[in-house]
């Protein structure tokens, strides 16, 4: 599917700034692109793909995200999602990344290059159970220690490259690890 322009830009003259949940439970949905469409207004795309079982590609390229808070559970439970391309995408106003791609077991790569980190508060569950991802690109991205990160990694692979500047990241993928081999090291 590749949508040529901004769905729902306005409505009865007023813009929409919202896209929460606008393809969730899509079922026979596999690839979207939505690239270089106007995103410039909207706040929200928290689950716009959330229980797409058979979400394979997305391709979000070139977008303006930089007025987008809210990306949580974007992708939550897209168990068939493999690639998302958000290159070329000034996500700087990104605050909620909570569980943005919790669930999404088959994804290989992640590549966040517009992600800056300064206005984030929450990444509690953004990746976890991706227990296929095995590089992880955010190059851009440094975090205060006041960023909430509960449990960020739990369940995704144990072998994950991770391209990121951010010391704090790194920390809770390490504490996430050792958390999991405690809990699976203890008999029931």
């Amino acid at each position: 599917l590749r949508i040529k322009t901004a769905p729902f830009e306005y409505i009865n003259g007023i813009p929409v700034t919202n896209y929460f949940a606008m393809f969730r439970n899509a079922e026979r949905l596999q690839y979207i692109s939505l690239s270089g469409l106007n995103f410039s207004h909207i706040r929200s795309v928290g689950r716009m793909f959330s229980d797409c079982f058979l979400l394979k590609t997305v391709d979000m390229s070139n977008l303006d995200l930089s007025n987008v808070q809210d990306y949580q559970h974007m992708f939550d439970n897209c168990r068939s999602l493999r690639t998302v391309d958000f290159s070329g995408c000034n996500m700087r106003g990104a605050v909620k990344l909570d569980s943005m791609f919790y669930g999404c077991t088959d994804i290989i790569m992640i590549t966040l290059t517009g992600l800056s980190g300064e206005a984030v508060k929450t990444m509690n569950h953004m990746f976890r159970s991706c227990e296929s991802l095995r590089i992880l690109e955010l190059p851009n991205l440094t975090l205060n220690d006041s960023v909430e990160m509960k449990k960020t990694f739990y369940g995704a692979n144990k072998a994950i490259d991770i391209v990121c500047p951010s010391e704090e990241l790194m920390a809770r993928y390490l504490k996430d690890k050792y958390e999991e081999n405690s809990s699976s090291d203890t008999p029931s």
